[in-house]
This record gives C-alpha cells, structure tokens and sequence, in this order.
C-alpha cells in the first residue's frame, strides 16, 4: 500500500472497491489479510483497501502482475507422477498397441544379507521388471516408466470442449498403496494434441 486517499471512505463505488477487481487473501505466521483491488487511479496506481477497514490507499499496479497468471501457469506440466516406490506396474493401451511392465519390489540386502536402510531409516528395495512374465532390462523398464511419467500438458483445454467417444489411448497405473488403480485417458482432441482425462 502506497498512500492513504480516504480515511473512512463511505463511497466504496467512486473507488472501485464495491465490486472489486481482484479479492485477494494473504495468509502467513498465523495471520490473514484479504485486500480488494478496485479501478485504476492512473496508469502507476490502482486503488485497495483491506476488507474489514474503511481506509482506501493506492497500490502499484506492478505488484498486481501476479494477478494476470492463470491458475494453469502455476500448475505442475507433469500430467501424474506415480514415484515407482510405490508402483506395481504401468498398462499402455491404444493407438494399436498395448502392454503391461510389471514391477516387483525386493528388499535391498547388505553383505549380511539384512535389508538396508536409507538415510532416514525406511527399508530399501530394488525394483525388479517384467513384461508378460518375461525379465525385462532395467534400464529399458526404467526408461519407459520414466517416459510414461513424463508424459506434460501443452494448454488447457478450450473452454465449452468436451470430450465425446471413447479414449483414443489410456495409461494405468498399479500401486501398493491407495488409490490401487490410476487411470489416465488420452481423448482426441485436435490433430496436434490428446485431451486428458482423470
């Protein structure tokens, strides 16, 4: 907040702030502000006041640029990221292909043969692979479970889209620990880009 312009204001509207712009909650140390953000004063300062006072100030309009990102921007790209830990195994089907990597979880052994430990104490295991009960490499197995993790968003979708058929391609995930099953669904969507779904 830069300057006060009124004190007690009873106008809200000549400022703005009866139907702010911007509500924004700031929240830390136990404490929490909400400010509204009214009209501009001028091309440098835009006009705000905390919610529960009446003393209207201006603020700089450059500290309101975080406004204008989309929710989207903040967001993880990473469509899911299932840590192999705690992965059983990973289905791709579609596109005309399809397969299962199977993946088992042996308890890693020390040369007395008890299992290991990390740095905070919590067991060790190796992950083994297969495919249709045949041993898989390790670092091909790894290789394609990385590449399915990898897997990014582009965009958001446009808005009023939905999807209609079935889905062009899935991705499931199997996991020793809740939710069991995680499926992701590749919709069509244009001719450069699959939809997901969840």
């Amino acid at each position: 907040m830069n300057e006060v312009v009124d004190a007690d204001a009873k106008d809200l509207a000549q400022y703005g702030l009866d139907n702010p712009e911007y509500d924004v909650t700031i929240s830390g140390k136990g404490k929490t502000d909400r400010i509204l953000i009214g009209k501009d004063k001028d091309s440098i300062y835009a006009y705000a006041k905390f919610a529960d006072k009446n003393v209207v100030y201006t603020v700089s309009k450059s500290s309101l640029e975080f406004t204008k990102t989309s929710a989207y921007k903040l967001m993880d790209k990473m469509i899911l990221l299932v840590n192999i830990s705690s992965a059983t195994g990973v289905e791709f089907s579609g596109l005309g292909v399809s397969g299962r990597l199977d993946i088992e979880h042996k308890p890693t052994l020390d040369d007395k043969g008890e299992q290991k430990l990390d740095g905070n104490g919590k067991p060790m295991y190796d992950q083994f692979f297969t495919v249709g009960g045949k041993t898989v490499e390790d670092k091909v197995a790894r290789y394609f479970y990385q590449t399915c993790i990898g897997l990014q968003t582009h965009s958001l979708v446009k808005e009023g889209w939905q999807p209609s058929g079935e889905p062009v391609a899935a991705l499931t995930y199997y996991r020793n620990e809740e939710p069991k099953t995680i499926r992701i669904e590749f919709m069509a969507y244009d001719e450069d880009f699959y939809a997901v779904r969840m």
